[in-house]
């Protein structure tokens, strides 16, 4: 769990903390009284000269004050708690154009069979886990999310004309994906050299 906030903008509010402190800075004026002699005040100093800021005396009410200001300031900032990210899955498929070799046992394109896959393989994903589709051509993410709706991108995906990509970029991609995802699962009909074992 870690402490976030939707709106920080709302922190902004703590520069008014030394405008809650100035006017217990300012001088205070002090009232004329009428006195019948003034023997009794000769040889005291003057303080009309001093600067106006006096010293800072901080009564209870002051931090009442405060502590309002601060708690406006967090409310205003919508402090959230995350959960810490579970790994997502990332699904590859292969968009190469041997994908396009028809399946004689079940009457439909090698690619056609892998999209089907991969859907089944996104009805098994948790929801609220994040997902990561990539493709072969060209090698790289089409889309990372955590989405509500896979599918409509899953029908935009064709198959290329393009060649295979190298063994050693592919065996490159589904090894950064195997470390930075739960699972990560690859629609191909080719086997992949340069693998680690495990």
């Amino acid at each position: 769990m870690s402490l976030g906030f939707l709106s920080p903008a709302g922190l902004f509010l703590l520069l008014g903390l030394p405008l809650l402190a100035l006017p217990y800075l300012l001088r205070r004026r002090h009232p004329r009284v009428v006195v019948p002699a003034l023997f009794l005040y000769q040889g005291l100093p003057s303080g009309s000269g001093r600067r106006p800021w006096g010293r800072l005396r901080l009564p209870p009410r002051f931090f009442l004050q405060l502590s309002i200001l601060l708690l406006l300031a967090v409310a205003a900032a919508r402090p959230v708690l995350r959960a810490a990210a579970e790994p997502g899955v990332a699904l590859i498929l292969d968009t190469s154009a041997s994908m396009q070799a028809l399946d004689a046992a079940h009457g439909e394109s090698l690619f056609a069979r892998a999209k089907a896959g991969l859907r089944a393989e996104l009805a098994r994903v948790p929801a609220g886990q994040s997902v990561e589709i990539h493709t072969t051509n060209p090698l790289g993410p089409v889309e990372a999310h955590d989405t509500p709706a896979p599918e409509r991108l899953l029908d935009r995906l064709t198959v290329s004309d393009a060649p295979d990509p190298d063994d050693a970029a592919l065996a490159d991609l589904l090894r950064r994906l195997a470390t930075g995802a739960a699972r990560a699962v690859f629609f191909t009909d080719r086997e992949v050299s340069g693998l680690p074992d495990d």
